[in-house]
Formats: structure tokens, C-alpha cells, sequence
């Protein structure tokens, strides 16, 4: 199920080992700025609010020269699956 999110809903602009329209998203959830789970769903809910005031998510910006488009919608349950596909996957 994890891996049918991903794709369905980040797999177009995200691979987990390489760089496509978006970063690589491989080792993410080690990242500082994701340690706190909360702001991780923020920012998959609404990006370009969020971003406002995380400087690490605008240099992101800068760097690609797009934003990640936001997932009102999805609930937290899909999420975790998404993020549990995102770390076995980036174990193996």
C-alpha cells in the first residue's frame, strides 16, 4: 500500500535514490528539519504556507526553481505508509 501512495502521489517528482523534479528522498526522515513528525505533514498538506517561514524548504525552492505541490487532503494514516515505504526502502 505504502508503495502504491508513494507513486500515485510523489513518485512522479520524487525517486528514493536519485534526483528527479524534486530531491531524492532516500535517508529524508534522518534529516533535522524532519525529526519533528508534525511539520513533515504540514508540509506534504500545504507546501507553499508552510515554506514561509523554513528557511531550509526555501532553499529547496531555490535550488529546484519549483515547489511541491500540496495534499490537503491526504490523511495522516496514508502519510505514514508513505514515509514507512520511504524508509524500508532507503534500508535496503
Amino acid at each position: 500500500m505504502g508503495r502504491t501512495l508513494f507513486m500515485n502521489k510523489c513518485g512522479t517528482c520524487h525517486s528514493l535514490f536519485k534526483t528527479i523534479v524534486g530531491p531524492k528522498l532516500g535517508g529524508v526522515l534522518d534529516k533535522e528539519e524532519w525529526k519533528d513528525r508534525k511539520k513533515l505533514y504540514a508540509w506534504i498538506r500545504n507546501p507553499g504556507e508552510f515554506m514561509k517561514t523554513e528557511g531550509y524548504l526555501q532553499g529547496l525552492k531555490k535550488e529546484f526553481g519549483t515547489m511541491m505541490q500540496g495534499f490537503p487532503t491526504i490523511t495522516d494514516d496514508e502519510i505514514g505508509m508513505i514515509l514507512l515505504y520511504i524508509k524500508e526502502g532507503s534500508e535496503q
